[in-house]
């Protein structure tokens, strides 16, 4: 969960001060915000009221909080990526994320005046970027687009999501964990034919896991409306299962997967949906797509996620470690990348930076475990 301190949200370039994703911080003379994405961990202090200057994000973003949350559409900045706006002399671009529709990396850029910032701190005349992930998934796909549009430009501070930053979150990539989900569905079929899967999901983000659920089950997608609607928003509302076929359905009618809540994963409420269905399924699967599942078992492939099974293995869970954050060697190949002169961590933080060469004498914990990027 992205951290709620001022640090780890305030930009502060030639005299212009930026909150990223901090609307609990919003103040009189902060008159530029920028959302990163629509989680609610990111959105907390936003409210439809909001009057407080303008909202730059992404045009998903934009539409989910206009749309969802009644935002006023005179104070949001839509941005498609890669296209950059000045903001009284200071540049911002949106570079995609890969973490849920709509996500983005805040990019910063302006020619330093005669002498050093106080907030930054940078040599006089030096020209670099400010990037703040958000929330981030550092896949190879990501950092090759990320490193395009950076075309040799330097990172003088970079703002990072620090979620699994341990060596222990050396998870899979995304493409794996969803092969995974694939197989287990597969396998769970061949146990039971008439099983119904239920794929855990925030309130947006997870779409992914869910397709491929809905590929191995052949089978559309159950969506509550609200659910419905943000998938229409995010761009997700055309996507098909298969030739002609949707892949998300508002009717229960025909689906053998669903998604809800990843708080709703209880065992009593998968009983609860498996009674519903008046003996339509014999068995529940839910799936709980999280980094946070990982465990060195799971080296050996989707054979090394365990099920947790109750009311005589009619209800079962399996947690697959589908992450929408980077794992740590993807934390470890962005610094890598990037080799930024100062790291500010988001998430779990406490001092607002760490120069990069004080990594090795053991500053600041989450920034000394991605020391190893530069050897």
């Amino acid at each position: 969960m992205a951290a709620q301190t001022q640090d780890a949200k305030l930009v502060h370039l030639n005299g212009v001060d930026f909150l990223v994703d901090g609307f609990l911080f919003k103040r009189p003379e902060v008159k530029h915000y920028v959302l990163t994405h629509f989680h609610s961990d990111h959105t907390v202090g936003l409210t439809r009221g909001f009057d407080s200057g303008t909202i730059y994000c992404t045009e998903v973003t934009a539409a989910l909080i206009i749309n969802m949350m009644g935002v006023d559409p005179a104070h949001v900045r839509a941005l498609p990526l890669e296209q950059t706006v000045e903001v009284q002399g200071v540049s911002l671009t949106f570079v995609d994320a890969g973490h849920c529709p709509g996500s983005a990396m805040a990019a910063f850029e302006a020619r330093r005046a005669a002498g050093p910032t106080k907030a930054t701190k940078l040599a006089p005349g030096v020209d670099g970027v400010i990037l703040h992930t958000g929330d981030c998934r550092a896949s190879n796909d990501t950092r090759t687009q990320l490193q395009r549009w950076l075309a040799g430009r330097s990172v003088e501070e970079l703002f990072l999501d620090t979620t699994y930053c341990s060596a222990r979150w050396r998870f899979v990539p995304q493409a794996v964990a969803c092969e995974w989900l694939q197989e287990i569905t597969r396998r769970e079929l061949e146990r039971e034919p008439k099983t119904l899967f239920v794929v855990g999901c925030y309130q947006i983000g997870k779409e992914r896991a869910a397709a491929s659920v809905a590929a191995a089950a052949k089978s559309p997608v159950f969506v509550e409306p609200r659910r419905w609607k943000v998938i229409q928003l995010a761009g997700w509302g055309d996507a098909e299962l298969c030739e002609g076929q949707r892949l998300w359905s508002i009717d229960k009618e025909g689906c053998c997967v669903w998604m809800c809540a990843l708080g709703g994963l209880a065992h009593d409420v998968l009983k609860h949906f498996l009674d519903s269905t008046k003996g339509q399924f014999e068995a529940v699967v839910a799936f709980s797509p999280t980094g946070w599942s990982w465990s060195k078992g799971m080296a050996q492939g989707s054979t090394g996620c365990r099920c947790w099974a109750e009311n005589d293995g009619r209800t079962r869970v399996y947690s697959v470690p589908y992450s929408e954050h980077s794992s740590f060697d993807e934390l470890q190949a962005l610094v890598r990348q990037l080799r930024p002169k100062r790291l500010i961590p988001t998430v779990n933080s406490a001092p607002r930076a760490v120069p990069t060469d004080r990594c090795a004498r053991g500053v600041r914990a989450s920034a000394v475990v991605l020391h190893v990027a530069w050897a």
